[in-house]
Parts: C-alpha cells; structure tokens; sequence
C-alpha cells in the first residue's frame, strides 16, 4: 500500500524539508562562527523536532491511506501489518 504522494503532500512533505535544510544550515554557520556549545545542542534539538514532525506526517498519510483502504474492502490483517512496521519505523526514529 504505497501510494505515491499527491501534490498537496509534497508541497507540505518539501516545506518540512526546506525548513530542516535551513535550520542544518544555521548549524553549519553556527560551528563557523564558534558558537557555544549550549547554543548548538538546542539548534540541534531543533532539527531532531522538525525531522520528527516530518516523518510524522508520513505516517500520518500512511494511516490515513490504511483507513480509507480498509472502508473499500482491502484487507485488513495485511494493512494492520502494514501500519505496524510503519508505526514500528516512526518509533525506531527515538533511538
């Protein structure tokens, strides 16, 4: 059950990713600038929170195409398993 992103998705999915691209940039200025360490944990801690809102929102389409799958009579063991491995990646992302 891979459906291929709409544009609505991509252009949210793109603008995550921009913004993270952005906030790794501000990091690497950071390092040049000699910036504290204080200062660089919390701009990294920044980017650990939007790559998790970003791989948030995949699932959450990922769920989302699960649900409307099952209401059209696709199986649901299989998309329950599905879901598990994605749920199971997404958790992963914490270690």
């Amino acid at each position: 059950m891979n459906k291929p992103y709409d544009p609505t998705d991509i252009k949210i999915l793109k603008n995550r990713l921009n913004k993270l691209m952005g906030q790794l940039k501000a990091i690497e200025r950071m390092l040049d600038d000699g910036i504290g360490s204080e200062e660089l944990i919390i701009q990294v801690n920044a980017v650990k929170s939007a790559l998790h809102s970003f791989a948030r929102t995949a699932l959450e389409k990922h769920v989302a195409e699960a649900l409307l799958a099952s209401k059209h009579g696709a199986d649901t063991d299989t998309l329950f398993s599905e879901c598990k491995t994605v749920i199971g990646r997404f958790a992963d992302l914490d270690k």
